[in-house]
């Protein structure tokens, strides 16, 4: 069985449905949506890390500030979650987690980390997906699924959150955008220039399609772009450049996991987008998705089948981006558990990272020039098990300005976190 089929099927039976569904260009199926015999953790107020425990978890330098199980979030039975993303409130400076479910985003204020409370959902357009994402440009949330029945790109304003009196509320979508089948993988939005990018979708031979969301409840496709050589593309980060390869500064591009490599885009004209790089590297299991460093000089990517495939811990691969059209995978960090690992994202000299049955991991990135990383605190949630598998940690959200990092347990719910003054 060839690598790109791997990277479709993590066990026979996502194989198996993943042919019915979809003939076209081969895609990942994402991860199982959890193990089917994992029972979801009762409901946990604030429970400080003491003795490498908070109750049931083990820990380090993170605090549990509460933990709501999936059924507080509104989930049918049976429902599990997936990805996760946050919105502060620019005019009452509450924060809000927004948590994607088999079949519906959940909006939990957590403004009292302590206190969460659900303040309503939106429910899909496509249901009883494994794979559903959220992302934010300015006051609205857009949201796609990797499903059969096309969820299309959903738009939803946020500031319908702030009025709730009588929680929890079931929101209508703002807008909908659906193309094709409109059946979408995952995607990016640049809150500087106000384009989202959708990746791994039909429409687009399951690469890259631009869409203008400047006026959020009208967006617009303004671009289509699928590389001849290998057309999926499994996710991104979109940034308007200012690292250290002069010739694209202020250029917009977009660094994306694709399966075997990492690819360069530049995407700042849209009628004519560039493909600056495609580079593999070696072990590469199923290149899943990483996060620039806040310079931009460095590129931390995760894989997500590494670890089955070559049997070594948790691994991390450090790229030099110096030359945008010839990057370097130069380096590799090896955590000490052998779970699988699926997203992370950087703020400052920190990479908080989604280990799955290892939970969030943060490690501290201010020496990875000289390619090491080191880690500063976890939160396991996952208690009996480090292992590589599907169950656990999907995503975090790291970037509110409290603090409070939001965890998805695909099979658990979701965990409000507070790291201590040693994670630094």
């Amino acid at each position: 069985m060839n690598r790109l089929r791997l990277g479709g099927l993590l066990c026979a039976v996502c194989l198996a449905v993943t042919s019915a569904l979809w003939a076209g260009p081969q895609k990942h199926e994402e991860e199982q949506p959890g193990d089917s015999t994992a029972e979801t953790p009762p409901a946990l107020g604030a429970t400080p890390c003491r003795n490498g425990h908070a109750d049931i978890y083990p820990c380090k330098n993170i605090d549990l500030e509460s933990f709501m199980p999936l059924e507080d979030l509104g989930a049918d039975p049976n429902e599990k979650a997936s990805g996760i993303w946050g919105w502060t409130d620019p005019k009452t400076r509450h924060e809000y987690a927004l948590i994607a479910l088999r079949n519906r985003v959940s909006f939990v204020d957590v403004t009292d980390a302590k206190h969460p409370r659900l303040v309503g959902f939106l429910v899909g357009r496509a249901l009883d997906t494994t794979n559903r994402e959220v992302n934010v440009y300015g006051d609205f949330a857009f949201v796609v699924a990797d499903a059969r029945d096309g969820n299309g790109l959903q738009v939803f304003d946020l500031t319908q959150l702030r009025g709730v009196t009588d929680p929890p509320v079931q929101f209508d979508a703002s807008a909908d955008l659906i193309a094709g089948d409109g059946r979408i993988h995952n995607l990016n939005v640049n809150p500087e220039t106000g384009f989202a990018y959708e990746v791994g979708g039909r429409e687009c031979g399951g690469g890259l399609r631009a869409i203008d969301v400047h006026d959020p409840v009208h967006p617009r496709q303004v671009a289509c772009w699928a590389d001849p050589v290998h057309t999926y593309i499994h996710d991104l980060q979109c940034v308007v450049y200012r690292g250290p390869d002069k010739r694209f500064t202020g250029h917009e591009i977009c660094f994306a996991s694709a399966e075997f490599e990492l690819l360069i885009l530049d995407v700042t004209d849209k009628g004519n987008i560039q493909k600056l790089s495609r580079t593999g590297y070696a072990g590469n299991g199923y290149c899943h998705q990483g996060w620039l460093t806040t310079n931009q000089k460095y590129f931390l990517m995760d894989d997500e089948l590494d670890e089955i495939s070559e049997g070594h811990p948790t691994r991390t691969y450090l790229w030099n981006l110096a030359d945008l059209t010839a990057p370097n995978q130069f380096a590799t960090y090896d955590a000490p558990t052998d779970a699988t690992d699926h997203n992370q994202y950087v703020r400052g000299n920190l990479v908080y990272q989604s280990n799955y049955r290892a939970g969030l991991r943060i490690l501290n990135i201010s020496k990875i020039a000289a390619g090491k990383l080191r880690e500063v605190g976890y939160f396991d949630i996952v208690p009996n098990s480090d292992g590589n598998g599907y169950e656990g940690a999907w995503g975090n959200y790291p970037f509110f300005a409290s603090g409070t990092v939001v965890v998805s347990g695909i099979s658990q719910g979701l965990y409000i976190l507070k790291p201590t003054k040693r994670v630094r």
